[in-house]
């Protein structure tokens, strides 16, 4: 059976988004306050601006590479969409999904030779659930809602 193609969005709840902007504001002005102090006799040492702004931007990268949204096309390819990259996986090829080992709140999914991490808040992904399920019956769900039909 195919995939049913559909976009799947991650659902942002109202205090994420709070503190999503609060790191942007943080992550703007700190380096920045940092930047023109050290200038000054009495300033922080330029490393430890240069520390923290290292460690803003990567914490950039990571949620700037994080997927936001997931594709399904008709012909049973799954695209994780983010702001960075985007990474394809065949419906087919998917041989498990379940949750990070290191990170709270995210999913591996597992295909074969690569795997992706994504957040487990899209709306609607136990429609993705069910239809990878449907494609793939040797597919592993550990942690997650198990389709009802299986």
């Amino acid at each position: 059976m195919p995939m049913t193609p559909r976009t799947y969005d991650l659902y942002l709840t109202p205090i994420f988004k709070v503190w999503l902007g609060l790191f942007v504001i943080f992550s703007l002005a700190v380096p920045a306050t940092l930047l023109v102090s050290a200038s000054e006799p009495d300033g922080p040492p330029v490393f430890v601006s240069a520390m923290f702004i290292g460690a803003v931007t990567i914490a950039w990268l990571f949620m700037l590479a994080v997927p936001h949204r997931i594709v399904v096309s008709d012909d049973g390819r799954i695209t994780f969409v983010a702001v960075l990259r985007r990474r394809t996986l065949a419906a087919t090829d998917v041989v498990a999904v379940r949750p990070h080992s290191f990170q709270f709140g995210f999913l591996v999914v597992k295909g074969s030779g690569r795997k992706v991490v994504i957040p487990n808040q899209f709306t609607g992904f136990h429609l993705l659930l069910r239809d990878l399920a449907e494609v793939n019956q040797a597919i592993e769900i550990l942690g997650l809602p198990t389709p009802s039909f299986r």
